[in-house]
C-alpha cells in the first residue's frame, strides 16, 4: 500500500493507526470495516476498501469488478438481516479521502428526515454510537459475516 503515511485508510489498513472495530470481512481483493466517525451517526455504517491504494474508480481492475459487487451485495443482504433498515445506501465520494472507497449505509426509519441522503455525511450527532457500542457491533457482525461464509 503506498502513500500510506498520509492516507487514513492505508494506515488504518496496515496498522500504523488504530482501526476501531478491526477488519470485518476481506476478499482477495477488498477489506470491509466500520466507519471510524465517532460518535458514530448509524451503527453498522461499513466501508469497502481496496486492499491497494487505488484513487479512483477506474484503477480498479475489471477483473475485480464481480467480486466487488458480489461482495457490496452479500453485505448488503447482511446488514439488512442483522440492522433492519428500511433501505441501505451504497455512496462512493472519495472526496474527503484519496483511497477509493464505497460506504454501505444502513439508514433507519427512525433517522431524521433532513438527515436522510448525501445529508448523512454531515450528521455528527452528540448522543451518536461511541467506541465501545462500534467495537461491539463489529465483534457481532464479524461472526455474522463468518457464519455467511463472508
Amino acid at each position: 500500500m503506498m502513500a500510506s503515511h498520509v492516507c487514513p485508510i492505508c494506515r488504518w489498513l496496515n496498522g500504523t493507526d488504530h482501526l476501531a472495530g478491526g477488519i470485518l470481512t476481506e476478499t482477495d481483493h477488498f477489506y470491509v470495516f466500520h466507519r471510524q466517525l465517532v460518535p458514530a451517526p448509524v451503527i453498522g455504517w461499513l466501508i469497502i476498501a481496496p486492499k491497494e491504494h487505488l484513487i479512483t474508480q477506474t484503477e480498479i481492475p475489471e477483473t475485480w469488478q464481480e467480486e466487488l459487487t458480489r461482495l457490496q451485495f452479500r453485505l448488503t443482504q447482511l446488514l439488512e438481516k442483522t440492522t433492519r433498515p428500511e433501505r441501505v445506501y451504497w455512496v462512493l465520494f472519495s472526496e474527503e479521502v484519496r483511497h477509493i472507497h464505497f460506504h454501505l449505509i444502513p439508514r433507519q426509519e427512525s433517522m431524521p428526515e433532513e438527515k436522510r441522503g448525501p445529508a448523512i455525511f454531515s450528521w455528527k450527532p452528540e448522543d451518536g454510537a461511541g467506541r465501545l457500542e462500534i467495537e461491539g457491533f463489529c465483534d457481532f457482525f464479524r461472526q455474522q459475516a463468518k457464519s455467511a461464509g463472508l
